[in-house]
């Protein structure tokens, strides 16, 4: 397992999540299910990220659902990988 990690605008990103588009499908939508599957956060470090302006915004389906734009996710992860 690799161990390094990425440090961009202030927020430090292990390696090993870097890019995983292995789980996200190609366009569309995403549940907190497969997000946390791709960021390297729990759900409470997400929403506080989110509500600072550090993460993207989710999209409320219902009282209960939210879901995020996988443009959105991919963009973001992205943003480590540039210089």
């Amino acid at each position: 397992m690799e161990t390094a990690i990425i440090e961009k605008q202030g927020i430090t990103m292990p390696l090993k999540k870097q890019a995983n588009y292995g789980v996200l499908p190609a366009d569309g939508f995403i549940g907190k299910k497969i997000l946390l599957q791709v960021v390297p956060y729990d759900y409470s470090t997400l929403f506080r990220k989110w509500k600072k302006g550090e993460f993207p915004a989710p999209t409320k389906l219902s009282t209960q659902k939210n879901v995020w734009k996988v443009k959105d996710i991919r963009d973001w992860m992205e943003s480590f990988n540039k210089p």
